[in-house]
């Protein structure tokens, strides 16, 4: 990450204690880049997990999004690229500031906003595709079977058949095929569609850690 304007970095990497006691003006922060830095941030995890998951849902997008903006994984981006030894720190922040999350996640949102005034949002992909991209694990992510088995199959052709329907209405029993690519590869059985559905999800999946 280069700047060309050296004063917008030194701006992002200003927390409003030191700015505060420097020249008593709390605009001389970080805190107006954090406020541009964390729309183009999060407007980078749009798109990538728009772009990369086609088969999932707006639910589970959000849910990503909303991990990989916690304060706690920008904290960690922030550590990552030295930014809490860079920090200009107040009197009052100086014990302690450079391991707090809060401080961090904001540092590294303001960064982001300095860059993108000082280098262009082309230039943010390039940033985010380096540095943020090979810390997001796709793999590990707490959603039921079907949402993972979406994200295990983006961009490959599935669907979820009712096989057969045995019961009265008020107790039905549903087995449903899992088809990828036109090929029936799992099935499952319960009460309800959606719940058989994930049945035929968890037996597919668990077929595919057996495979070597």
């Amino acid at each position: 990450m280069s700047f060309r304007r050296k004063d917008l970095l030194e701006r992002a990497l200003t927390h409003p204690s030191y700015a505060h006691e420097q020249t008593g003006d709390r605009r001389m922060s970080y805190e107006r880049l954090e406020f541009l830095g964390d729309a183009v941030y999060e407007m980078l995890l749009r798109e990538y997990f728009y772009e990369a998951l086609d088969q999932a849902d707006e639910g589970m997008l959000s849910k990503l999004k909303n991990r990989y903006s916690s304060g706690a994984f920008m904290a960690e981006l922030s550590r990552k690229l030295g930014l809490d030894h860079a920090l200009r720190l107040g009197r009052s922040e100086e014990n302690d500031g450079r391991e707090k999350t809060s401080i961090l996640a904001s540092t590294f949102e303001a960064v982001i906003g300095a860059f993108y005034l000082d280098r262009g949002l082309r230039a943010c992909r390039r940033f985010f595709a380096s540095q943020v991209k090979p810390h997001i694990d796709l793999s590990v992510i707490p959603f039921d079977a079907k949402s993972r088995l979406n994200i295990r199959l983006s961009g490959v052709s599935f669907e979820y058949r009712v096989l057969s329907k045995e019961g009265e209405d008020h107790c039905p029993r549903f087995s449903i095929g899992l088809f990828v690519e036109g090929e029936l590869v799992a099935c499952g059985e319960a009460g309800s569609k959606k719940r058989a559905e994930v049945k035929a999800a968890e037996v597919y999946l668990e077929s595919l850690k057996e495979k070597p």
